[in-house]
């Protein structure tokens, strides 16, 4: 059996601040990846949706210079 949590933390925390920081870094990185690759996949499944109902007739498309004058309209 594999150490528990709270071994890996109580090893990790006698190393040097900096070891530490390091480390810290490493492990939110490693979330980062998932979570932006979870993201990614979802915006992905977003696109090809709203462009399949485009496709079928089912919404119509906007310029970009019309959503930029929209915005800017509204957030004058």
């Amino acid at each position: 059996m594999g150490k528990t949590f709270t071994e890996i933390e109580s090893e990790a925390l006698v190393f040097p601040a900096n070891q530490r920081a390091a480390l810290a870094r490493d492990l939110i990185a490693s979330l980062d990846t998932e979570l932006s690759d979870e993201t990614e996949q979802a915006w992905l499944d977003e696109a090809e949706r709203r462009y399949a109902a485009y496709q079928r007739g089912e919404i119509s498309g906007r310029s970009a210079e019309q959503v930029i004058a929209d915005l800017k309209g509204k957030y004058k």
